[in-house]
């Protein structure tokens, strides 16, 4: 998009897509115009999960002044200086067979989206995982879990969302923050093909033509998912400050595996080629790499498989090894806590999974006597792939909520505040990197 800018509208079945309506200042004058919005619609195999909306899509001309679709405000452009940056992720509420959150009384995602949205944030930054409705609501937990219509997986789809589904635990829980600032979203493990990839590229990826990306395949009478497969890379950019850019490279790290290091790394690693090829140094630039899965994340418990390790994702670890000198912050969430992890000589890896689906159920995490690709002997992990140092610092906040970040006076440096659905602030990190090759975040 010229903007870098995509505007969607989600309907009813049966209606017309609106009009894009935009105005742009040129000297004195005001002018007027509208633009087609077109339908995106998933493959006609995963249609049936989907019958209930209509998705319509539309990029923004860049140079406008404001816009709208069927007279509600969506952000027209990236503001000339961005300083001001919220985060959140892991947002859905988890309905499965053993684990029941509470979705009425206890799933804090409208309140933390409507807090955000308070804040004023000028973009904001989403790493994944929004839908975790993966089996029907049983009737003894109607109560918690009911929702009005109905929302389970659909019969003969092999996959679990719905159109229902992502209205209910996405689209209308956070729809105070659209009209705010543009949103990168970005997937999650729970948005692969054989989970809720369907919805994902309908509602969210912004790209014009991958709403049929994860479009069943037809073998004999039966359809199965789409293969596992890493959509490209993609990166936006906008000033900080005069003489300040900051580029955001958006990695798909939907698959591959947490606990071991597996043939789905090279595969993977093309991704993290494509980032770091967009986000070569600059003088005055600066860069973070948005992966769902982090790349060093302290997971809690001792784990089930042999030779356990506490460091996840190691595919992505392994995946990305070598390739992360352009950055100076890692944005990840997967796990759902807050954390910042730094390990010398690596950008930090911050971690926001906190934005409403069930937290982890540890609450110390501990340091480890060895690094990220190592087992708990110390050992790598696969010998191609030589373990990290250990963990200088690792902080740690289990709690519902979501991240300002604002641009310190300093280039390469941000501080942020860690913030609870009620506004309260739980947690304080400083990013700083005076020299652009050393950074460092610390948090309190």
């Amino acid at each position: 998009s010229p903007s870098q800018l995509v505007a969607r509208a989600v309907l009813k079945p049966g209606t017309t897509c609106p009009v894009l309506a935009t105005t742009k200042k040129v000297g004195t004058q005001t002018i007027s115009r509208n633009y087609p919005m077109v339908e995106r619609t998933v493959g006609p195999k995963a249609r049936p999960a989907f019958a209930t909306v209509k998705v319509c899509s539309a990029a923004i001309p860049a140079g406008i002044t404001s816009a709208s679709v069927g007279g509600r405000t969506v952000p027209a452009a990236i503001p000339a200086n961005v300083n001001r940056i919220g985060i959140m992720a892991d947002t859905g509420c988890r309905v499965e067979p053993g684990r029941i959150q509470d979705c009425a009384k206890a799933w804090p995602l409208a309140q933390i989206s409507a807090r955000l949205a308070a804040q004023k944030p000028q973009v904001i930054l989403d790493p994944g995982d929004y839908y975790y409705r993966e089996s029907a609501c049983p009737t003894t937990d109607w109560a918690k879990c009911g929702a009005n219509p109905p929302v389970t997986p659909v019969a003969g789809m092999p996959f679990k969302d719905s159109s229902n589904g992502w209205m209910t635990d996405a689209i209308k829980p956070m729809s105070t923050m659209f009209p705010v600032a543009p949103i990168a979203f970005l997937r999650g493990n729970h948005e692969a093909c054989d989970r809720a990839g369907n919805g994902f590229f309908l509602f969210l990826d912004p790209r014009p033509t991958t709403a049929a990306t994860c479009e069943p395949v037809a073998v004999g009478a039966h359809p199965v998912p789409a293969s596992p497969a890493v959509t490209d890379t993609w990166a936006f950019a906008f000033s900080v400050a005069p003489g300040r850019r900051l580029k955001v490279a958006m990695v798909d790290s939907a698959y591959g595996t947490d606990d071991k290091v597996t043939n789905w790394v090279p595969t993977q690693n093309k991704a993290y080629k494509q980032a770091a090829a967009v986000t070569t140094k600059q003088a005055g630039w600066e860069s973070w790499l948005m992966t769902h899965r982090p790349i060093f994340g302290r997971q809690a418990g001792n784990g089930f498989a042999p030779n356990f390790t506490p460091w996840v994702s190691n595919d992505q670890a392994a995946a990305s090894r070598n390739l992360l000198g352009n950055y100076q912050m890692i944005l990840s969430s997967h796990i759902h806590l807050m954390q910042a992890v730094q390990i010398k000589g690596q950008p930090p890896n911050l971690v926001v999974g906190n934005g409403g689906t069930m937290l982890d159920a540890n609450t110390t995490y501990p340091i480890p006597n060895f690094g990220p690709l190592a087992k708990n002997t110390g050992q790598p992990i696969d010998p191609q792939y030589p373990p990290y140092p250990k963990a200088s610092s690792i902080w740690t906040k289990v709690a519902f909520g979501f991240g300002i970040a604002t641009a310190a006076a300093s280039k390469n440096s941000w501080n942020f505040s860690m913030q609870g659905p009620g506004g309260n602030v739980f947690g304080t990190c400083a990013l700083v990197n005076p020299t652009g090759t050393a950074p460092n975040l610390g948090c309190k």
